[in-house]
């Protein structure tokens, strides 16, 4: 999905949730939204983002399962979405809703005694910032001991040559130093 339209993807957030008894209704939002008037947003526009929701605990309607409205990526962006246009992805627990940043969606209301706990997060572009800084969340004297793929998925790898890049970090992984260039080459 987000591929076609960059190098490489990113991890733009990661986060554990818990919604507990009698709180209030989330409204209904698109993700993407936060990069404000800087994107396309029309129907043939592409994904910018996918994001995913892992149940920690079973999501029921009655303990506020994520509500999603089908088909809201093929809307205009100033089309609001009716309540009754809604399925909730209840599911047990362990599943993964995915869905792509363009459509709308919102916690619902947990009306059970008992809190409702998933795992939120998601992947944009590599091009674009992340929603939740990478590299505060893992710094590099703690990525540095992860594997090069989750390296470069936390943005620790540059989108292009001209694109993310540090002076004196390896291009691949930028948690170490780059290699030495041998003479003539």
């Amino acid at each position: 999905i987000l591929k076609p339209n960059c190098n490489r993807y990113v991890v733009t957030l990661t986060a554990a949730l818990e919604v507990w008894p009698n709180g209030e209704l989330q409204p209904l939002h698109r993700d993407e939204l936060h990069y404000g008037k800087y994107l396309d947003y029309s129907p043939e526009a592409p994904e910018y983002l996918v994001s995913f929701m892992v149940a920690g605990t079973e999501f029921t309607a009655a303990n506020g399962a994520t509500r999603l409205v089908p088909e809201s990526h093929l809307w205009q962006t100033d089309r609001v979405a009716d309540e009754s246009e809604t399925v909730q992805a209840a599911m047990p627990k362990g599943s993964v809703a995915i869905w792509l940043g363009s459509i709308i969606h919102g916690m619902d209301i947990n009306r059970t005694s008992t809190p409702r706990t998933g795992i939120v997060g998601g992947f944009c572009l590599g091009w674009l910032r992340q929603e939740e800084n990478q590299y505060l969340a893992c710094p590099p004297e703690i990525a540095q001991h992860l594997p090069d793929e989750v390296q470069g998925l936390l943005g620790y790898r540059q989108h292009t040559s001209l694109l993310g890049w540090a002076g004196g970090l390896d291009h691949k992984v930028q948690t170490r130093p780059a290699p030495e260039i041998a003479d003539g080459q």
